[in-house]
């Protein structure tokens, strides 16, 4: 099984991978953030992953399979979110605060908030008293969120 050690964007790509076949690896925000691990493309290639550590795939990303002669480009997957749209500077930076001091994932917009569709992102929407939408969206928050130990 081939293992990829190395990442390119598009416009890096080595000159002599440009004629290979490409195929798409499709994945949600969390197998976004894992950087080993087995992977199969969507077209049913099946390879290793062995990046950095903290490595983070993003739309347009590309793995090299030299054995197979193959461009595996990154594709983000869309998946169910809430949206929100402040209507003030205040909204902006009290609804921002309150959803990143729960460790939840946020996007930032130019005119909306965007969380993953959780238990825990609900609860709070709903008890502030803030209005959302449900949707379905490609999702990569503003920073990967980690916990903390007390």
């Amino acid at each position: 099984m081939t293992v990829v050690e190395e990442l390119f964007k598009p416009d890096q790509l080595p000159a002599y991978a440009l004629l290979w076949q490409r195929e798409m690896l499709t994945l949600p925000w969390e197998e976004r953030c894992r950087s080993h691990g087995k992977r199969t493309t969507d077209q049913g290639l099946l390879f290793a992953l062995s990046l950095p550590s903290g490595t983070v795939l993003a739309e347009g990303d590309c793995l090299i399979l030299p054995e197979e002669q193959r461009i595996v480009t990154i594709c983000e997957s869309e998946e169910n979110v809430y949206v929100v749209q402040p209507s003030s500077a205040y909204e902006w930076a009290y609804w921002s605060y309150q959803i990143g001091n729960r460790h939840q994932a946020l996007m930032i917009g130019d005119t909306e908030l965007v969380c993953m569709q959780e238990p825990a992102v609900k609860q709070l929407l709903d008890q502030l008293n803030i209005h959302y939408v449900e949707d379905k969206r490609r999702f990569t928050p503003a920073v990967k969120v980690s916990g903390h130990t007390h």
